[in-house]
């Protein structure tokens, strides 16, 4: 078991190694974000929020909806 885990640390830790203490070889260019994308994204994350801080809500809705399947 200790084995696996030190290979899988070696695997995730040489992924971050590349991704984030390396010089990249090429500039990316950052592009607009078109504004009806920027409006779907905001509606999702309020959508998580929300269903984070109310899942009762949610449960309910979801109980009601099994007990109705005929």
């Amino acid at each position: 078991m200790a084995l696996n885990s030190v290979i899988g640390s070696y695997y995730y830790l040489r992924v971050i190694v590349v991704m984030y203490m390396r010089e990249p070889e090429t500039e990316v260019v950052a592009e607009p974000v078109p504004w009806t994308l920027s409006a779907v994204l905001w509606i999702a994350a309020a959508g998580t929020v929300i269903a984070g801080l109310f899942p009762a809500r949610i449960i309910d809705f979801a109980a009601k909806a099994a007990l109705n399947i005929r």
